[in-house]
C-alpha cells in the first residue's frame, strides 16, 4: 500500500470554567467566558512527526465586568483543571488575539502560553473590558496519538489587584 497514509483521529472538547474572584475587594468583579470551540477533530498522518492544530483566532471571548473604575487593576489567570486526561505528549496552549473594548487597558498574553494544572498569569488589565478574544493551540499530535474523545477543562480566574 505505498502512497497511502494512516490517519488517526482524536476529538478534543474544550470546556471553559469560570472561577470566582479571589480577593474580598473584588466581590462584584466578574469574568465571563464564551466559547465556540467545543470540539476539534484532529487527524495525524503516519508520515508526519509531531504536529499542532490551532483554533480560529477568536474562538473564545472573555469579559471582565463590574470593575470599580477604569483604574481598577486585575489579572486573568488560566489553568488546566486537574484530572483532565489527555494523550501522552498532547499539550494545550492559549493566547490573547484581541484587546476587547471598554474602559481601561489590557497587556500581555499575546504569545502562546502553555496551559497546565499549576496555572499561570494569562494577561493583566484595568477597568471593564469585553470581547477579549483568545485562541487555542493543541500540540504534540503524532501518529501514535490514540484516537478518542478528550475533554479538558480550562479555568479562568480574575484576580482584583
Amino acid at each position: 500500500m505505498s502512497g497511502t497514509t494512516v490517519t488517526s483521529r482524536i476529538v478534543l472538547l474544550v470546556f471553559l470554567v469560570i472561577f470566582s474572584p479571589l480577593s474580598e475587594r473584588s466581590e462584584a468583579m466578574e469574568l465571563i467566558a464564551l466559547s465556540g470551540w467545543s470540539s476539534l477533530v484532529i487527524g495525524a498522518s503516519a508520515s508526519s512527526g509531531r504536529g499542532s492544530r490551532e483554533s480560529d483566532p477568536s474562538i473564545a471571548s472573555l469579559g471582565i465586568v463590574n470593575a470599580k473604575g477604569q483604574d481598577d487593576m486585575w489579572n486573568v489567570e488560566v489553568k488546566l483543571i486537574e484530572g483532565a486526561t489527555l494523550p501522552e505528549g498532547i499539550q494545550i496552549w492559549i493566547r490573547r488575539t484581541g484587546n476587547g473594548m471598554g474602559s481601561g487597558w489590557i497587556r500581555g498574553g499575546t504569545s502562546y502560553q502553555f496551559v497546565d494544572p499549576a496555572g499561570t498569569l494569562f494577561f493583566t488589565g484595568a477597568g471593564d473590558r469585553n470581547h477579549i478574544t483568545v485562541q487555542f493551540k493543541v500540540s504534540g499530535i503524532s501518529p501514535e496519538t490514540p484516537k478518542g474523545i478528550y475533554a479538558p477543562h480550562i479555568a479562568f480566574t480574575v484576580v482584583d489587584l
